[in-house]
């Protein structure tokens, strides 16, 4: 079953992303490179690969390191704490990044056992926290 790609690109979440994500090179390459292959029907393994670059790039240039997206979960949430952010937020966007590398490592880059029907969830996932790193650290 498909995923109709107008509906997904059509998210609030995800048009709101395309506004800004040119401030982000890298970024910005890697999202509109998994959007288009999702538009083109192509779901495995690459859209949802470049999606988790996407996130991973963001992060790297907002917090200026090359480090890999699990090796920027603990340093993220320190740089919220240094913001002030809530320590609830800072747990819920902590934990969401994990479980999110986890699937990635697990279902895509490791195994491609990536289930169609969760491409939705992980590209409203990642546009909602890079939409929240972007604006409490960008």
């Amino acid at each position: 079953e498909f995923i109709e790609a107008k509906i997904l690109i059509n998210q609030p979440a995800v048009k709101e992303v395309l506004e800004w994500i040119d401030s982000y090179p890298d970024a910005a390459k890697a999202y509109r490179a998994a959007l288009k292959k999702i538009s083109e029907k192509q779901y495995a393994r690459n859209a949802i690969d470049d999606m988790r670059l996407s996130i991973e790039s963001l992060i790297r240039n907002i917090m200026g390191t090359t480090k890999t997206l699990e090796n920027q979960i603990q340093p993220v949430g320190a740089a919220l704490k240094n913001k002030g952010v809530l320590p609830q937020a800072i747990s819920f966007i902590t934990t969401m990044l994990t479980h999110y590398t986890k699937y990635q490592n697990d279902n895509v880059k490791h195994h491609d056992t990536l289930d169609v029907e969760d491409v939705e969830m992980i590209v409203s996932m990642t546009a909602i926290m890079m939409k929240y790193i972007k604006d409490r650290l960008g």
